[in-house]
Parts: structure tokens; C-alpha cells; sequence
């Protein structure tokens, strides 16, 4: 079977999100299911192809090209014309129309609901992709949670919707217990300190880390608070908000994106993980920290609890008074009932793998084809 795929995200900027959902499903796809052919199209991007051992086309032009036209015409047409037998679009957007059985992969619905405000909300998207989204044979989701949102909000019938959920990060892993102190050290991290990620996105929730932090540290000062993944924009607001709260740089330290070395170190090393997201279509920070050994502390939201299971500590995270009680809460355990909460997590962690991720996505095509 010849697959056709829409590989934009891996070629256009780092690999984040669904760019690392795409890399991590190919990567399998491609050491499981030798009898797929799969083959690759994308416009110009600024990285090369990761993937050793898969035929990638570029088809454009390069420049001047809008990425509407390509998706309408370029990539449904170069599909059919190479004896492709289905095309997968990995990110959330597919061909309005297609001469062959197409799959697209919704991530979650939130490009569709009204208080995103972090969606472009341009008409192209907004209407040409509900239509493009029904039309297409199947609809690869990753949650129950974005299985009902999906199915909620576009109208889709729950038969073509199909959840097949993301796998834990294989490169985040638990590290060698006596690196971690030297890993710390050399980003000037000092223990013990609860960790959290941070990112500009409202639903992220960064600014609601920092509140519940705040009404910790009304309790105990003994402890600092380390977020990461913070860039220039983030960092100025969550300095006024820091301000604000009375919080020194003493108590809260801010990094930038770390190394993944370096952020397995960060789980491995923290008294405990803040998980306070407010939409979330999966999360797979909550499972990358379980599986480096982090008690998490969980949004009780959305995906979050179908994700962490009975592995994390569930709290309402708009809520700074409940997330200051679950961190005293964990902080408060004794060694063995903490040593008990990491083996649950990284069980839980190891029930999420891409090789099962890909599995399913190959039955998926199977069927449809």
C-alpha cells in the first residue's frame, strides 16, 4: 500500500507539537509495517526531512505560493498521480476534495470553538476545513475527550471518528539518578523546586502556575518555583505578574527551551510537576513527566484525566488555594508513598507508546482503503 503524506510540519520550523506527533508515527510507521510505501509531500521548508529511508517530494513552487492552493490542488493531485491509495493530513487541515480515501488527524477541536482566541480565525479555515474535515473517510483523534469535542461541535458521526491517543516522548526518560545534580547545576537550578512548563498560549495556563505558587509560597518559602520554555514575549509578561504577586527571582526562576537532556533532568529532579492546563487535547508533558519519575499535579480539565489516570494528583486549576493545598499535600509524603507514586506513573507512562500509536494508524488505513 502506498501512503501519501502531508509533511509540512516537518519541514516548516522546529519540531513541536504536531510536528513531533508526525516525526514519532512515521518513524514507527516505517520500522513496523515494511509493506507500506510512504511518501512524503511538502513545500519549501526550513529544515531537512528527519527521516532516513522515506521518499519525501517537495512540490510548489517555492515561493509566492499560498499554502491554501497547495493543500487544494498541489497535494490531493500529486497523490493521485504517484498511485498513492490513501493520504493522511497529520495536522488538523486536509484537501477540500480528493480523488483518493483521505484521513486526516484532529488533534483536538479547539481551532473551532469560539473562546480560542489563539486561533487564526481566518474564513479559509473556519469554513473550508469543516467542510474539508466531513468530507474525509476518516478522522484520526486523539483523546475521547476530542472524540466527543469533534464529534460536538463539527457535527461528525461518531462512526468516522477513531481514537488512537499520542505515545510518550522515547528520547525523555528517566535519567541516571547521579547525573541529574550535575544536569541541574549547569542551568543553575537549585533543589528542592516544583516544576511547570511554560508557553504564550492563555489555555496553557502559565499565569495560573505562577498564582498557585504565589499562594504556596504564603506557606512555605523553602521552596522555588522553575518554569520553562519561556521566550521573550512570555517572559516580560510573567515578570509584571511576578511583580504583581510579590514574587522574587529568587523564588521563581525562568528559563528558556532547554536541551531534552536537560528537561529530563528538570522531571527527574523537581518535588513535583504542575500540570495546570486549561484545554488540553491530549498532554503529553503529563506522561513525559510520569515517565522521569515526577508526582504530578494535574488539571482536572478536559484530556488531562483520561491521560494521567490514577497517577496524578487531580485539582481545579484555576483554583490557587486547591493547587497550593495538592503541593503541600505532595510535598507532605513520606519517602516510601512517594517512591509508590512514581512506579504508578511510569506505569501509567508505559501504557502510551508510538509503536502502538502507529499500529493502530496502519489498521486505520487498512480499513479505509
Amino acid at each position: 500500500m502506498r501512503v501519501a503524506w502531508d509533511a509540512r510540519v516537518l519541514v516548516n520550523g522546529d519540531l513541536r507539537g504536531m510536528g513531533t506527533y508526525a516525526y514519532h508515527v512515521l518513524e514507527a510507521l516505517h520500522r513496523r509495517r515494511t509493506d507500506l510505501d510512504l511518501l512524503l509531500f511538502h513545500d519549501e521548508g526550513t529544515r531537512e526531512l528527519p527521516l532516513d529511508g522515506i521518499r519525501a517530494k517537495q512540490i510548489g513552487p517555492s515561493r509566492g505560493y499560498r499554502w491554501q492552493l497547495w493543500e487544494r490542488i498541489g497535494l490531493p493531485l500529486r497523490a493521485y498521480t504517484n498511485g498513492c491509495h490513501v493520504l493522511h493530513s497529520p495536522a488538523n487541515t486536509t484537501p477540500p476534495h480528493c480523488p483518493i480515501p483521505r484521513i486526516v488527524t484532529l488533534h483536538d477541536a479547539m481551532p473551532f470553538l469560539e473562546w480560542n482566541t489563539d486561533t487564526d480565525r481566518l474564513p479559509y479555515f473556519q469554513y473550508t476545513q469543516r467542510q474539508a474535515i466531513l468530507r474525509a473517510d476518516a478522522i484520526a483523534t486523539v483523546s475521547l475527550h476530542s472524540k466527543q469535542d469533534i464529534c460536538q461541535v463539527l457535527g461528525v458521526p461518531e462512526s468516522k471518528v477513531f481514537v488512537i491517543p499520542n505515545g510518550a516522548s522515547p528520547d525523555i526518560t528517566r535519567p541516571d539518578p547521579l547525573t541529574v545534580p550535575n544536569i541541574l547545576m549547569t542551568l543553575g537550578v537549585k533543589q528542592p523546586f516544583i516544576l511547570g512548563l511554560g508557553a504564550i498560549a492563555r489555555r496553557k495556563n502559565t499565569i495560573g502556575i505562577l498564582r498557585a505558587f504565589a499562594e504556596f509560597s504564603k506557606r512555605s518559602r523553602d521552596i522555588s518555583l522553575v518554569l520553562t520554555g519561556i521566550g521573550p514575549a512570555l517572559r516580560s509578561t510573567l515578570e509584571a505578574e511576578m511583580t504583581r504577586l510579590s514574587l522574587s527571582t529568587k523564588q521563581v526562576q525562568l528559563l528558556g527551551f532547554v536541551k531534552t537532556r536537560e528537561l529530563a533532568a528538570l522531571y527527574a529532579g523537581c518535588s513535583a510537576f504542575l500540570f495546570l492546563s486549561l484545554y488540553e487535547g491530549f498532554g503529553i508533558p503529563i506522561v513525559d513527566a510520569m515517565q522521569c519519575g515526577a508526582p504530578v499535579i494535574c488539571s482536572n480539565r478536559t484530556s488531562c484525566p483520561e491521560v494521567a489516570g490514577d497517577a496524578a494528583l487531580m485539582v481545579d486549576p484555576e483554583s490557587p488555594g486547591e493547587v497550593a493545598e495538592a503541593i503541600v499535600e505532595v510535598l507532605s509524603r513520606n519517602s516510601a508513598d512517594r517512591e509508590q507514586w512514581r512506579r504508578r506513573g511510569e506505569s501509567r507512562a508505559a501504557a502510551f507508546s508510538w509503536e502502538f500509536t502507529a499500529e493502530q494508524t496502519a489498521k486505520l488505513y487498512d480499513a479505509v482503503v
